[in-house]
């Protein structure tokens, strides 16, 4: 596991402390006690919690963290039930969150001897966190790649750094994102009997020559790219097959979004979060052993509810 563009203190927030990772009460890999303390921007870590476990790496420090390390977190079956239709529907998810390790002075005291003990207390500052739905891993197996975080419009004391790593190399860019990643992989080990897909047979609302050139043209290209996910019918609120492509066509957005806004990040930014706020279920929760139901834009926003 390994983080991208941590966001780092503002000079006036590094504690005189330093919070290196050579001084006390840091478990990382790191300088270690050179004898020269200094002072470090961020001290990051990652926490995950699932089932009301949690389990943490050691600290790091930098921009870019990495971490070494394999932790594991029991899993629990609901009721000790491990039959698919169960698993499915466990909504439970997997939580990774992402803290800068401060050492503080909490004061001192003089001993009976005249000696002076200088006492310190840890903090942990939160710096965003990645949501995992355990049926995602559930139904993939495993979880892997580059994940983007969760992180507030303002973090105090905080500020991005001005350089950037690219993604897998060295080579540094000036830094205009506000976006912080981390690189994980997630499975299940041992690995739990995976549900078997589900083929049914139903009704179509194409003709029956374009459904079996859709079937064929899926067929021969998952021959090509079996590892690939890949479909091109689906099935509607109406029980019935229709292709996947007919899912896709402009929308006119709200009028109140264009309203004042010039850019076209802003307004994108807006729209995305509009998206954002509509609740959603996973189909195995709230559909178990049921198929994937697509829904137009019309009948999740009557319903208030989407799927994934």
């Amino acid at each position: 596991m390994h983080g991208l563009n941590v966001p780092i203190r503002k000079k006036d927030n590094i504690p005189a402390t330093g919070g290196a990772i050579g001084s006390v009460g840091y478990g990382g890999s790191g300088s270690g006690d050179t004898g020269f303390p200094y002072e470090c921007k961020v001290c990051p870590f990652v926490e995950a919690v699932f089932q009301r476990e949690s389990a943490r790496t050691n600290t790091a420090e930098g921009t870019k963290p990495t971490w070494n390390e394999t932790f594991s977190l029991k899993f629990k079956a609901p009721e000790s039930d491990n039959l698919c239709s169960s698993l499915a529907k466990i909504s439970d998810c997997i939580y990774l969150n992402l803290f800068d390790e401060v050492i503080l002075d909490s004061g001192e005291t003089i001993t009976s001897d005249g000696q002076k003990v200088i006492h310190k207390r840890t903090e942990r500052r939160w710096l965003g966190s990645l949501k995992i739905p355990f049926s995602t891993l559930y139904l993939n197996s495993k979880i892997e790649g580059t994940f983007s975080l969760s992180t507030p419009l303002v973090l105090l004391g905080y500020e991005y750094d001005n350089k950037s790593y690219l993604l897998g190399s060295d080579t540094t860019t000036k830094n205009t994102s506000k976006q912080t990643y981390l690189t994980l992989f997630v499975t299940i080990d041992p690995s739990l009997q995976s549900p078997e897909p589900l083929v049914i047979k139903c009704d179509t609302v194409e003709s029956e020559s374009l459904e079996l050139y859709a079937k064929k043209w899926q067929n021969k290209l998952k021959q090509e790219f079996p590892n690939r996910s890949i479909k091109t019918l689906a099935v509607n609120m109406e029980a019935k097959s229709v292709l996947v492509c007919r899912y896709l066509r402009p929308l006119k957005p709200p009028e109140d979004f264009l309203v004042n806004f010039n850019v076209t990040n802003d307004i994108m930014a807006r729209l995305a979060r509009f998206v954002s706020l509509i609740p959603k279920v996973p189909d195995s929760v709230a559909l178990p052993g049921v198929c994937d139901i697509w829904c137009a834009c019309d009948q999740f926003l009557d319903m208030m509810l989407g799927g994934e």
